[in-house]
């Protein structure tokens, strides 16, 4: 762009933000003196309309009944009168429910017009509740402009709270329409003015423009001859002495570059190879004046000073706009000037960003040649790493060596204590431990007596004085100390380390911005209502037991750094170990002290106990054994050679010989027994049949364990063996009994319902009959094809009810043996979908497990029991809902769940709703599910039902997969009913 065209544009630029300022002030000004009188008028009317209502109107509201209609008409029409007498659009008031539900508590009617029922209702949801959103924040007086549907309009939101602290908002508006022309009259006027303004000062820079251009075009060319090497061109500029000599100086100036160019270029790649090695070094270089202010620095110090700029940037300013000093600056800068040189020189600082580094600096004091001026050189080497593992270091060395002198733990807990408040400088500090099921304050300094009765206990207690605890029989543990403790923290919130401490620079700013959600549960807040602003808590525990806590308080602000967290969190762990070790060795002393004792008290009872022992297994029919696994030695009690029929005097008993004596079918189970109790831990038992030397068999109950030498290997075997064929046998007879009981039971109930199931075929064929009658009647020429339709489908469907009653029935009261063979679970459930009538307003889902291809059943039965389950679904949602049909293997058993949405049955009644006659349909007769319950009976599996009212029920259904049954107990097959 030319130099003419610059100025130019450099004026008309200046003379457009000028007029567009003014313009801007001018029209802001008349607004606001024109709105100025408006908002005063619509505060005052917001106020009068909240002052005007009932004393008690908005403490008395809870919910849209609250307010009468007649009271809340003649609140609507009270506001329309004053709206109209003050010229006023609207007048109301609100409720804030929360911030997305904002519902009206008085209104006015738009046209004032009471008779057209336009106005808001009490309680209706405002449309616009994000209108309100600067008025809840700021709890004043919020003033607005907006547009509708009558032109521009100006409102005011008046907010207050009541005694509960709900937010009300009082509203009035008014039509400015006037006010809007008027502000775009004086707009205009104003606009067209500066436009005036700006055409003058367009003619007025092209005046000046010409007479600034011409020797700047020339000086223009010079630079341009100069940079491009031809420095033999001349410049003469007539007019002002200045401009004659600017000349002559230029023209020197093109010889003398013309003749420093050839040294510069030799310097120039010297100078870009050295600059690349300081940009790129870790170490910081930089020059600065005695003044302190910068000259020149390299990359590596922007690095050090944690400063993302380039070094351009910071030449010309001082050093102390860059960093902040920590050591006293005067003391470097005095010893530079006495030594005119510093050699290894560390001093700390803080960087802009607030961090705090260690420096190591040599600087040489030098004179620049071309100024003679005395500059610093210097080079700085960040060694804040180094000096921070240092000081943690002997730190870390100073603790240990304090905790390894203490001989209990009450010394060293002391020591601890008065270490840690050496080293924080903090006012209070407090080492909770466990103590039975409580962590009190073992150890503290700086708390009052009255914050330590206080908060000495962190137990959760009922009215009762009862200890709170939780699902799994822990005590529940109170306050943020309680949630370190129990390790309830969560590490994405800044106030949590990953460690599982707690840390705050400020309560009271931390209470104020989060949630007791945030925290992990509710806080007591002792700690800010004694004043304190800086609290630490730091976990004591090792990987199976939780120990107590470390707690650091300070009325101050802002002591603590995550840095310093972390390095006391490094130390709990030495405490905590020392802790464990302390308490192991206790512990091992009173488990000495107990055994001793015990030792001397079983000395004498094992002779007694020995006696006793022969006693009982004579009395209880129990014998033992044990065998030595590397010797194969065999002992046997004269008890268990009895029950095996084995002579008393048989001294040769081995592990063979028992298991000679064992049933032979029963042997290898026997034998499978005792190979588990060799390779675990834990005792094993089971049940297997001997055989006597006169061939009766009996029932025995053993029950296997090892015990292991110093390797961990096993190397003792011993057992138990109980003869429980009485109780084996009174088990077959009282399951004898109660298969005839139940028998019995059924065909008497069966009795009870031919009465029912006559009753109610009688009313099914007496509509049948009528239906028919009526079809009869209506079968002519003129017959209407739909009345036809109708009586043949009641035919049909009375048929059909008439049939499943029967069906039931035979089913429930036939003795049917289950016909067994593979069924197809997926194929059997897609079969009485099929040919359900599945509603429309039914959704239906389906989930197997591909392995559930087939199970062994009675495929009729199976049939009759999910046809009879999904019709109760379906007839429990007649407003529609889903029913869901899933299975699964549970162990060795199959679980098919078919679940409704449905009404539901009331928990009372859900015992009863397998039994024969009981129904919770009006016009159910109650034989469906005790169908069900008998079908699963002889499948040898167990049907249940779960229901909540207005959440549907659900019917679970276990059959065994295999279904091989175990009927040697009475030798007969099992029958339904």
């Amino acid at each position: 762009m030319k130099i003419q065209t610059r100025i130019i544009t450099t004026m008309m630029f200046s003379l457009i933000i000028l007029t567009v300022i003014a313009t801007t002030v001018v029209y802001l000004y008349s607004k606001a003196h024109l709105l100025s009188d408006i908002d005063a008028k619509l505060l005052k009317w917001a106020n009068y309309a909240r002052i005007t209502l009932p004393a008690d109107y908005h403490d008395k509201i809870t919910d849209k009944n609250s307010v009468s209609s007649e009271d809340y008409y003649e609140i609507v029409s009270k506001n329309s009168l004053r709206c109209r007498e003050m010229g006023l659009q609207y007048l109301w008031s609100v409720l804030v429910i929360n911030p997305q539900k904002i519902v009206f508590t008085t209104s006015t009617s738009p046209s004032k017009d009471m008779s057209k029922q336009d106005y808001a209702r009490f309680f209706d949801v405002h449309s616009d509740p994000d209108a309100y959103r600067e008025a809840i924040r700021e709890m004043k007086p919020v003033f607005s402009t907006f547009k509708n549907e009558w032109g521009y309009g100006r409102m005011v939101l008046v907010p207050e709270q009541d005694s509960q602290g709900r937010i009300f908002i009082f509203g009035a508006s008014v039509d400015i329409n006037e006010i809007i022309s008027a502000q775009k009259k004086i707009f205009m006027i104003t606009l067209f003015s500066c436009l005036i303004f700006i055409l003058f000062g367009l003619v007025y820079s092209i005046f000046i423009s010409r007479i600034i251009s011409k020797p700047i075009v020339k000086l223009n060319a010079m630079g341009s001859y100069i940079s491009e090497g031809r420095y033999d061109e001349k410049i003469v500029l007539k007019g002002a002495t200045e401009l004659e000599n600017l000349s002559s100086v230029i023209n020197a100036m093109s010889r003398k570059i013309k003749e420093d160019m050839k040294e510069l270029k030799n310097r120039e790649t010297e100078g870009k190879q050295y600059k690349r090695m300081l940009d790129y070094s870790g170490d910081g270089i930089y020059k600065y004046d005695l003044n302190g202010k910068i000259l020149s620095l390299n990359k590596g110090m922007l690095r050090i000073l944690d400063l993302n700029c380039e070094p351009e940037d910071l030449i010309g300013k001082e050093i102390k706009d860059a960093m902040i000093y920590i050591n006293e600056i005067g003391t470097l800068r005095k010893q530079l000037l006495e030594k005119g040189e510093l050699h290894d020189y560390e001093y700390q600082f803080k960087t802009l960003k607030g961090v705090t580094r260690w420096i190591l600096l040599n600087a040489l004091l030098v004179t620049e040649q071309n100024t003679n001026e005395r500059i610093i050189e210097a080079h700085a080497q960040d060694i804040t790493e180094p000096k921070k593992l240092l000081e943690e270091r002997e730190s870390s060395l100073e603790f240990l060596k304090l905790v390894n002198e203490s001989e209990n733990i009450t010394e060293m807990i002391k020591a601890t204590v008065t270490y840690i408040q050496k080293e924080t400088t903090c006012e209070a500090i407090g080492v909770r431990l466990k103590k039975n099921e409580d962590f009190p304050y073992f150890e503290y300094r700086g708390f009052s007596d009255e914050f330590i009765h206080l908060e000495n206990s962190l137990c959760s207690c009922n009215a009762e004085g009862e200890i709170l605890r939780d699902a799994s029989g822990n005590p529940v543990l109170e306050c943020m100390c309680g949630n370190i403790i129990s390790g309830r923290f969560d590490p994405s919130k800044p106030f949590f380390t990953e460690f599982g401490s707690f840390w705050a620079n400020s309560t009271t700013r931390l209470l104020s911005t989060t949630t007791e959600a945030d925290r992990q549960s509710k806080t007591r807040n002792r700690c800010n209502g004694e004043g304190y602003e800086s609290v630490a808590l730091i976990p004591l525990f090792s990987s199976s037991e939780r120990y107590g806590l470390i707690q650091i308080n300070d009325h101050r602000k802002d002591m603590f750094s995550l840095e310093k967290i972390t390095f006391w969190e490094h130390l709990s762990q030495y405490l905590s170990i020392a802790i464990s070790k302390f308490k192991s060795e206790e512990k091992l002393e009173e488990y000495n002290a107990r055994l001793e004792e015990t030792i001397s008290q079983r000395t004498e009872q094992l002779k007694i106990s020995q006696e006793r022992l022969l006693l009982a297994e004579q009395v209880s029919h129990v014998g033992t054994f044990e065998v030595n696994l590397e010797t194969r030695e065999t002992f046997c009690s004269d008890e268990l050679k009895k029950i095996y029929g084995i002579q008393l005097s048989d001294s040769n008993i081995t592990l063979d010989s028992l298991e000679g004596c064992i049933f032979s079918e029963d042997r290898s189970k026997a034998m499978n027994l005792i190979k588990q109790a060799i390779n675990s831990e834990n005792p094993v038992e089971g049940e297997w049949r001997i055989s006597l030397p006169d061939g009766t068999l009996r029932w025995i109950l053993g029950r296997f364990q090892t015990i292991q030498n110093d390797s961990g290997r096993p190397y003792i075997l011993t057992g138990v063996h109980i003869d429980i064929t009485d109780h084996k046998e009174a088990e077959v007879r009282f399951m004898n009994s109660q298969n005839q009981l139940k028998t019995a039971e059924k065909f008497a109930a069966l009795g009870k319902m031919a009465g029912m199931v006559a009753h109610e075929l009688r009313n099914t064929m007496a509509s049948i009959n009528s239906a028919a009658y009526s079809l009869k009647m209506e079968i002519n020429e003129k017959t209407k094809e739909k009345k036809t339709i109708k009586y043949i489908r009641i035919i049909d469907d009375e048929i059909a009810a008439s049939n499943h009653i029967i069906s039931n029935i035979l089913t429930y009261g036939k003795t049917t043996e289950a016909k067994l063979r593979n069924v197809n679970l997926k194929e059997l459930i897609d079969g009485i979908i099929n040919i359900s009538k599945i509603y429309s307003n039914i959704t239906l889902e389906c989930a197997f497990n591909p392995e559930l291809i087939e199970f062994v059943a009675d495929p009729v039965l199976m049939e009759h029991l999910f046809g009879n389950l999904i019709s109760n679904s379906m007839e429990a949602m007649p407003e529609g809902g889903i029913l869901s049909i899933s299975a699964l293997i549970n162990n060795l058993d199959l679980e098919i769940r078919i679940k409704d949405t449905g009404s539901g049955i009331k928990e009372d009644l859900l015992p009863k709703v397998f039994d024969l006659g009981f129904s919770t349909k009006s016009n159910g007769i109650g034989i469906g599910l005790a169908v069900c319950d008998a079908i699963v009976n002889a499948h040898h599996g167990r049907i249940e039902v779960k229901s909540e009212i207005n959440k549907g029920t659900e019917f679970i259904i276990t059959l065994p997969i295999n279904n091989k049954r175990d009927l040697s107990y009475d030798g007969k097959k099992d029958t339904i009913g």
